[in-house]
């Protein structure tokens, strides 16, 4: 088989590899949902993209992302791009000079790298994308080259410039670097002369570009290589990106280096030949022709020994279920939300406050709530303190689970001034202005999304409400949330002042009321929880939950002349497991870690929680930490 056939065959089964391994383990769409792709049609949305470098490969790169919002179209599209690089840097090089057997193993690596990228699911598209239009300008200029016999590369320098403009500073100095090594086929003088030609290009034109045409920073003009995007979104550029970064030029070096070592050696051959007979240095010299069959095997070997450690290392599927739970509690899918934090092996906030939402959404809160280690005590369960950008969707959705449109709205225009034209940030402020009777705003923002041509339906079905508002007297959602609104203008203050102006409003909102008895509990407040108490008169339980069973039989035993809590019943159940872990508890003599370990079987308990998880006993604090920069 000719070694360039055989190249093909590989790269082709490796770009299948790649969409089965996009496909089934890394999901591009939770990419979708994490980063709030949003592309528009807008002339506005175009401009923006148009008046720095790199902006234009961003505009596509965000056209093409959009599409990631199917599993399998974007992993379709990713496997295309790298197949498609993979592809022009191999012609790239057969074209410049002759072809090399190292290629077979270091080029389909390329795709493999790419896909491991993807496993960070903040790692943006558009470096693949630029990345594509490297290797394609790269084959472009090395097919010109060979059709015209051209000596001096003037059209690297050319096609540099226009790649500048696309791209970006980096990706610019990418293909500046490989159209030198690619130049190292030809003599050393016409080496020197466009050497000489591309450096200097590649040191003037970034300069030039920020002196005189883009309003950005030197470092910028150089090196830009990502999107600019809200700090909670920014990539953190591990060591693997920089590979990535790297790997077109390395390869055409490899094979540089291989091209050398390759004449060498057949030269020594061809010298050996001539100094012996020709039937002996055929028997001779048969064995090494025959090692191509070994080299390949060997190569191949390193390929799938080499891809499957990298992709081991950057596969983490704690943060692909982090971003599952995210993903699923959008399309409030609460019983996949319980599901999926019950797999994650380790605390996170953000897991811990959409276990608490879904619980809150399918009225479990006050029966399930210590299910998950509540680590943060209260700040698991409401976000307001500290505040951070990550913060502000998760808040305003969660404060429109509680049907406090004005908290709402208020955090997502928060988001709006984050993440500028996301789909899910513009489709909460509608909803909110539909719910508050707002539709010439609602109508606003139901323009900007019209814009983004996978929201269409969506726009379609919430338009009509805006033209005929009373239509949104039939919808249940909306009919819901407006009995639930406290006040209109707004309300700033602590969560459970906001709880209690809802219950006011509407005694019978019983997420409400369950996230106010929540906070009293994990803040250990047994002050507010006998005001706060009242309110469950109006809900109608059939039985006492099990959290405030839980609590009220705690808070006995520690205030035994308390009437309110005397008056309280609580089941046998309840009573026999309270004894029991008292007991244990006993038995410890004073010995914390030692009761720890004996009470293992009431973890998912109030008094666990109290005893040896709440913050006020473990001082736990949570911290921020600051956003790197993103270039």
């Amino acid at each position: 088989m000719k070694p360039e056939n055989f190249f093909y065959i590989v790269n082709v089964l490796i770009a299948l590899f790649c969409f089965s391994f996009l496909s089934f383990a890394v999901n591009p769409s939770l990419h979708h949902q994490n980063q709030q792709i949003a592309w528009q049609s807008t002339d506005v949305f175009i401009h923006y993209f148009m008046v720095f470098a790199g902006g234009p490969a961003e505009y596509m790169a965000l056209f093409i992302s959009q599409f990631f919002y199917s599993n399998w179209m974007g992993s379709l599209i990713v496997s295309v791009f790298g197949f498609l690089i993979s592809f022009f840097v191999f012609k790239s090089i057969v074209i410049s000079g002759e072809k090399r057997h190292l290629l077979f193993f270091i080029i389909p690596l390329i795709q493999i790298i790419l896909i491991a990228l993807m496993c960070d699911y903040k790692f943006h598209f558009a470096v693949i994308f630029n990345l594509f239009v490297v290797s394609a300008f790269l084959f472009v200029c090395a097919a010109f080259q060979k059709t015209t016999g051209l000596t001096i590369s003037y059209h690297n320098l050319i096609a540099g410039i226009f790649l500048y403009y696309i791209s970006g500073g980096m990706y610019f100095l990418i293909f500046m670097v490989s159209s030198m090594l690619l130049l190292s086929f030809k003599s050393v003088k016409v080496l020197i002369i466009n050497s000489s030609i591309l450096l200097a290009g590649a040191l003037l034109i970034p300069y030039l570009a920020h002196r005189y045409i883009f309003l950005s920073s030197l470092n910028s003009s150089f090196f830009r290589s990502t999107p600019d995007v809200a700090a909670m979104l920014r990539y953190g550029r591990p060591t693997l990106f920089y590979i990535a970064l790297a790997i077109i030029p390395v390869v055409i070096l490899l094979a540089d280096i291989n091209g050398l070592t390759t004449k060498f050696r057949e030269k020594r051959i061809s010298a050996k030949i001539k100094s012996t007979s020709k039937s002996r240095s055929q028997k001779a010299l048969k064995p090494k022709y025959s090692s191509w069959d070994i080299a390949v095997a060997i190569q191949l070997l390193l390929l799938v020994v080499v891809s499957g450690y990298v992709l081991y290392k950057e596969f983490k599927p704690a943060e692909k279920l982090k971003c599952e739970i995210d993903y699923q509690a959008n399309r409030q899918n609460w019983n996949k939300v319980l599901e999926l934090s019950g797999n994650l092996k380790t605390y996170d906030r953000m897991v811990n406050f959409q276990f608490n939402r879904a619980l809150m959404n399918t009225g479990q809160l006050l029966e399930k709530l210590f299910d998950y280690e509540q680590l943060l005590g209260s700040q698991g369960l409401f976000l307001d303190r500290p505040f951070a950008s990550e913060v502000a969707l998760p808040n305003s959705d969660f404060y429109f689970d509680l049907g406090n449109i004005d908290e709402s709205q208020r955090y997502a225009f928060e988001s709006e001034t984050l993440m500028a034209n996301s789909p899910r940030v513009l489709k909460r402020l509608i909803l909110n202005c539909i719910i508050m009777n707002n539709p010439k705003a609602a109508s606003t923002f139901l323009n900007v999304l019209a814009s983004n041509p996978i929201e269409k339906k969506w726009v379609e079905n919430y338009r009509q409400y805006t033209i005929r508002p009373e239509l949104a007297d039939f919808d249940s959602l909306i009919v819901r949330k407006r009995t639930d609104m406290n006040k209109t203008e707004g309300m700033i203050g602590d969560p459970p002042v906001k709880l209690i102006g809802q219950l006011e409003k509407n005694p019978q909102n019983k997420a409400a009321f369950e996230c106010l008895i929540a906070l009293d509990l994990l803040e250990h407040d047994l002050a507010s929880l006998t005001v706060d108490f009242q309110y469950i008169e109006k809900l109608k339980y059939q039985k006492l939950p099990v959290v405030l069973e839980e609590a009220v039989i705690l808070f006995r035993s520690q205030s035994r002349n308390n009437e309110f809590l005397n008056r309280i019943r609580i089941s046998q159940q309840t009573t026999s497991r309270f004894n029991e872990f008292a007991k244990l508890t006993s038995a410890a003599k004073g010995d914390r870690d030692k009761a720890k370990q004996a009470t293992q079987a009431f973890k998912n308990t109030y008094w666990y929680y109290v005893l040896f998880l709440s913050p006020k006993v473990t001082n736990v604090k949570l911290g921020t930490r600051p956003v790197e920069a993103n270039y």
